[in-house]
């Protein structure tokens, strides 16, 4: 009997989606027909759309599976110049911007955009419109593919009349497994929407860019901080009824510009998000940075995404979208960054395809140049996500991912960020990356409200800077407490935008007479007429009972001052003028005080002068935010709670003034350390925490101990020092002998029941009661006693006399317990880490294999390249903290945030 013939194989991935033609016009040198050896025009024609992701799968995917992706569509005629035809000129750029020494790639300088509407063309003399012919093409197989990639360019392909071309079969459960729609303005809109969204969502992985949701009227802004973005994106999909239908989709992905991407998976009984990100940058950061544009990048993250589905449903496996994503990420900013590649005497060949392509096969969490200037070094972000957004107390702090990241997901208890804080300044600002930061110029932070004021001043001044002719200066008002550093993060920017020569400082209250302020405004006025947009600080501008105010209103509001009975234009500027009586600028704007203050403010004209300032900006500096009385009775600040994000600033500073190298390890005792983070207060803010750092002088070895304290009469010059004193010898009587000799027993018998009998077999001498240790191998157990309070503190816990405690809460107990599971790795490197530091005091050194004679040891090596059965062993030490503490008679508890 003949054998019965073999099923078809089925389609991997299948395609379908507008097609565009792409016109690419490569700017040339020959400037007349007779010009040789120089290069000349090239035009490139390239099919864009779904072909584009066609052209990028066929050189992801192994070549054996090829023929698996088939394209169905409509396609436009190429003798038309019509809407699906879209037309750009590219130019040679610096690859580098700003580098002369940068190799030139091609990257568009001219969008001209899309050609007629066919509808609107008349081809005849009898003045019809000509319609054009689309053919779809045909599928090899009518099995449904495993992945149907659907490409809706908001052109034709979403409307009902090429239905035949979308691929969705009649019988639903013949679908696809998955089904990707990349969509565009207008978003959730159209027939093909209509199916799949109501046929198909539960395996539908929607693609959408922040950019056309924006288009939807959706209050959706470009990107101050994550946070914003998150919350907008959150606050749109409950509010606007045009894209509410977006969260029905299994998987939502939806992409801001090159630098990130919200992935909203509903898989789960509980909805939840991941952002995948730039921590250190946000929405349009990276592009704004490169010369020219490039198109095509929405592809590059549906190939990336098509590809990893296909993998998951050949495995039978979960998809791996978070490392697609990011991977789809990197593809984009390359795109970007090396344009349609370097610029030669070859004839550039259109969109680089294939080179996308090896960038989404290798992505930059697993390639080999990950340094890159454009590689993606992502950051995963997860949290719950509900289709409404809880409401938030008025008096709430704003939501902080930095300050979310540090406690389990469910956790309400909020705990201090000295934990991050003290990584910071042990191990340098890398330990951010997983958190939203931002850098401008020598600043660094990571709070969410000085990272939104930065990058609004910023995008104002960037704005302004392109101003030919601007009516007025642009003013800054800048707040702060004395000794907050309130010149300096604004100094950054404007070295940044407007060059190391536009700054100007004048300080008011040293100003005697009108006259001098007329000075100040000439040497402004001057280095305007030398081609420089100034930057001029004036500080303390509202000393003196703001005696200063009124005069500078004229300058503000139209850049043009009085010099006896002259009137001189200033010209372009901008105005940072500094503060010095009111902490923020709410306080100063509202005239917080008293009946007295509140009438000369408004006779100064204060509220003239807030009215035409166009940014402002809060700086905090070290201290904790404080706010006004309560009343006007006392005159005494109440601290801000809500501030939790000033053990940061603290530790951000604290780095600064000991490490010179961004990335090398400090060796600083750990109390002295709790004690420059923690303390209350510092007298002169930012001056004191400096010269109080400043004086600690590492030792001959670079270590940083507390005997480089100044004297107590020097100390309390910058912070009380009996508080400073206090939290020095916090942990004092958890390290003495009596504690310590109570627990290496313990510490000892726990090792002892953890390992296997074969690893207890290769070390005999350890095998045995505490007591008929070594001496050398007791220390080992006493230095793991001692180092528990360290490495609690980098997830933010203490260790608390249980007599100093009303009563022993279990639930707080179950808490930190999951506190410390939420920290397990990075307390567990930290337990190996110590561990390493005892060892290598000790005189012990790297080895392949254990030699105790020679003090020689194979796991002293870094915790990253450990073996995961030593690594465990590092994670139950850390677990059994809780116990071998309660032992002692001690208790773990949290640092609270804000307090």
């Amino acid at each position: 009997m003949p054998e019965p013939a073999a099923s078809p194989p089925r389609p991997l991935i299948t395609i379908a989606g507008d097609i565009i033609i792409d016109h690419h016009l490569y700017e040339g040198e020959r400037r007349s027909a007779t010009s040789d050896g120089v290069r000349g025009v090239a035009e490139v024609r390239d099919a864009g759309g779904a072909a584009l992701i066609k052209k990028l799968l066929d050189h992801i995917r192994p070549e054996a599976e090829r023929n698996s992706i088939v394209l169905g569509t409509s396609v436009p005629s190429r003798k038309q110049h019509g809407s699906q035809h879209a037309f750009a000129v590219w130019k040679p750029v610096r690859r580098e911007s700003g580098d002369k020494n940068s190799p030139f790639v091609w990257r568009a300088g001219l969008v001209m955009g899309y050609g007629q509407d066919e509808r609107l063309v008349d081809t005849s003399n009898s003045g019809n419109t000509h319609t054009p012919v689309h053919h779809p093409l045909p599928t090899t197989t009518e099995l449904s593919p495993r992945v149907l990639v659907l490409d809706d360019a908001g052109i034709r392909f979403r409307h009902k009349e090429h239905e035949a071309c979308w691929l969705l079969p009649n019988d639903d459960a013949a679908a696809p497994d998955w089904i990707v729609l990349k969509t565009s303005a207008p978003i959730a809109q159209g027939d093909l929407w209509t199916q799949v969204s109501s046929r198909f969502a539960d395996r539908l992985v929607c693609i959408v860019s922040a950019a056309d949701l924006r288009r939807e009227q959706l209050q959706l802004g470009d990107g101050l901080s994550w946070e914003r973005s998150i919350e907008e994106v959150r606050a749109g999909l409950a509010t606007s009824p045009t894209i509410a239908g977006l969260q029905d989709c299994r998987h939502l992905i939806i992409t801001f510009s090159l630098d990130g991407a919200l992935w909203i998976d509903r898989s789960r009984a509980t909805p939840e998000a991941t952002l995948i990100c730039d921590a250190a940058a946000a929405d349009g950061e990276f592009a704004r940075r490169i010369e020219g544009q490039a198109f095509g990048f929405l592809s590059c993250m549906v190939a990336s995404v098509a590809n990893a589905l296909a993998i998951a449903s050949c495995d039978g496996a979960k998809p791996a979208l978070a490392s697609a994503i990011a991977a789809g990420l990197d593809a984009m900013r390359n795109l970007l960054h090396e344009g349609h590649g370097l610029v030669s005497a070859e004839s550039p060949t259109g969109y680089p395809a294939q080179r996308l392509a090896r960038v989404v096969v290798t992505p930059s969490t697993s390639g080999s140049d990950r340094s890159a200037p454009h590689r993606l070094k992502p950051a995963f972000l997860s949290m719950e996500w509900t289709a409404t957004p809880g409401a938030r107390p008025t008096d709430a702090p704003p939501w902080m991912i930095v300050e979310t990241s540090q406690r389990p997901r469910d956790s309400h208890i909020r705990p201090s960020l000295t934990g991050l804080a003290r990584q910071l300044v042990l191990r340098g600002p890398g330990v951010l990356g997983g958190v939203p930061h931002a850098s401008f110029g020598k600043l660094l932070t990571a709070d969410r409200t000085e990272i939104e004021a930065l990058r609004s001043i910023r995008r104002a001044m960037e704005r302004y800077r392109l101003k030919k002719a601007p009516r007025r200066p642009l003013s800054i008002g800048v707040f702060g407490p004395p000794g907050a550093g309130k010149s300096f993060g604004v100094k950054e920017l404007a070295k940044d935008i407007y060059g190391e020569n536009a700054w100007m400082e004048f300080n008011l209250s040293q100003f005697g007479s009108e006259r001098d302020l007329i000075g100040a405004f000439h040497q402004a006025r001057d280095v305007v007429l030398g081609n420089i947009t100034p930057v001029v600080f004036w500080d303390e501008f509202d000393s003196r009972e703001f005696k200063w105010l009124q005069l500078l209103l004229a300058p503000m509001q139209d850049s043009r001052f009085q010099d006896g009975n002259l009137t001189h234009a200033v010209g372009k500027c901008v105005f940072v003028f500094a503060g010095g009586t009111r902490h923020s600028y709410d306080e100063f704007a509202r005239a917080r005080g008293t009946p007295e203050e509140h009438a000369r403010f408004v006779l100064a004209k204060g509220p003239d002068f807030a009215s035409r300032l166009d940014e402002y900006l809060d700086v905090l500096g070290p201290n904790q935010r404080t706010l006004p009385p309560d009343d006007a009775t006392t005159s005494h600040r109440r601290p801000d709670h809500s501030d939790v994000c000033h053990p940061l600033r603290r530790a951000i500073l604290i780095r600064s003034f000991l490490a010179s190298d961004r990335d090398a390890r400090l060796d600083i005792d750990s109390d002295l350390l709790d004690a420059l983070l923690e303390v209350e207060e510092y007298s002169n803010g930012a001056r004191s925490l400096e010269k109080l750092v400043r004086s600690l002088q590492p030792d001959a070895s670079g270590a940083i101990r507390r005997s480089a304290l100044p004297p107590p009469r020097g100390l309390a010059m910058h912070v009380d020092s009996g508080k400073f004193q206090d939290i020095l010898s916090r942990n004092k009587s958890f390290r003495m002998a009596k504690v310590v000799e109570l627990l290496a027993p313990e510490i000892h018998e726990s090792w002892r029941q953890g390992t296997t009998p074969a690893k207890l077999a290769e070390k005999p001498h350890l095998d045995r009661p505490y007591a008929e240790l070594a001496l050398a191998d007791k220390d080992d157990n006493r230095a793991a006693a001692r180092r528990i309070p360290d490495v609690l503190a980098l997830a933010g816990l203490h260790i608390v006399d249980l007599a100093n405690v009303e009563a022993d809460d279990r639930a707080l107990q179950q808490q930190v317990g999951q506190h410390i599971e939420h920290h397990i790795e990075r307390l567990s490197e930290a337990e190996h880490e110590g561990w390493m530091e005892h060892k290598t005091r000790q005189g012990w050194k790297f080895g392949d294999k254990r030699d105790d004679a020679a003090k020689r040891h194979p796991s002293l090596i870094p915790y990253h390249i450990l073996s995961e059965s030593d690594k465990d062993y590092d994670r139950k030490t850390v677990r059994s903290y809780v116990k071998f503490v309660s032992l002692a008679g001690y208790v773990i508890r949290f640092r609270e945030a804000g307090i």
